[in-house]
């Protein structure tokens, strides 16, 4: 008697009505030795393969006779195998960028036909997303806000590029995963995303106050409507609170503001993104700007 474990490396494969499988993968399956004591050795002829395959299966397939057809065929379902998905390169999305640089290993098998978008697929929904070249560099560009602002990617992310066949389609893997985004620092010093300001052609030809929004409220409230906001490379920010319209409650940040965009040469598209450090009680932004590709 043949063990479980021990399969003969077959490799012929037959076509049995309607699809077509590898014997190898019937021969081999633990419902077939559990049913069957002797093994029949495999043969390259197809119609005592055919015979042999069916008198073994008669119990597990049905078998269907058409009235105008006198003869019987075996119907053995197996699932379809589509090509394996591989990974093609591993590339990180920067909380502080909206485009992904392509590895120059990978990119230069396009040369020299580069394709104008690549899709990115991600939980069943696939994303549009644009190439651009410069020099000798190729990023996945526009298209990519809107992926960051639909799956709500606040922090760093690496992600694992994978496809078959079809270089132009992307499943994408996330990690961490990106329902454990993190900042990667000690639980102390951890943050919170609570919300992002898309810098807009009005708001830099007629500043306004910058309104707080509702999520911010339980923060500011906490910090003794005081917002110390940390930047990257530079000293701090003190912005004081304020209620503008009394009537209504809401709370706004004016001239520190005001100042803060004259400060920052923002263009039409850039963003910034607040977050809170519940144990420091303190802020800190991150600013996106808006890549300029007009060359």
């Amino acid at each position: 008697m043949l063990d479980n474990s021990q399969t003969p490396p077959y490799s012929a494969t037959y076509t049995f009505s309607p699809t077509t499988v590898s014997l190898q993968h019937l021969f081999s399956t633990n419902h077939f030795f559990g049913k069957y004591s002797m093994f029949i050795p495999l043969t390259k002829n197809t119609d005592t393969a055919w015979r042999m395959a069916s008198e073994l299966s008669t119990d597990t397939t049905k078998t269907s006779t058409s009235s105008d057809s006198s003869s019987a065929t075996s119907k053995i379902q197996y699932p379809i195998h589509t090509n394996p998905l591989i990974l093609q390169f591993t590339a990180v999305l920067h909380n502080d960028m909206d485009i992904i640089e392509v590895p120059s290993f990978y990119h230069r098998q396009w040369a020299p036909e580069y394709p104008e978008f690549v899709n990115f697929r991600y939980d069943g929904t696939i994303y549009q997303i644009r190439l651009r070249q410069h020099q000798a560099k190729v990023d996945f560009a526009e298209g990519l806000k809107e992926f960051r602002k639909d799956l709500s990617i606040f922090e760093s992310v690496m992600i694992k590029f994978l496809a078959c066949n079809n270089k132009s389609m992307f499943d994408l893997y996330f990690v961490p995963s990106l329902e454990c985004q993190t900042c990667g620092r000690p639980k102390v010093m951890s943050r919170q995303h609570i919300w992002t300001v898309e810098i807009t052609q009005s708001m830099l030809g007629a500043p306004g106050p910058l309104r707080l929004p509702n999520c911010a409220m339980t923060h500011v409230n906490a910090c003794g409507q005081h917002m110390t906001i940390l930047r990257r490379f530079e000293p701090p920010l003190q912005w004081n609170v304020v209620v503008v319209d009394g009537g209504v409650g809401r709370k706004y940040v004016v001239q520190p503001w005001y100042q803060f965009l004259a400060d920052n040469d923002f263009s039409h598209g850039d963003e910034i993104s607040f977050y809170y450090r519940t144990i420091d009680k303190i802020w800190e932004i991150v600013i996106r700007r808006r890549k300029n590709w007009d060359y």
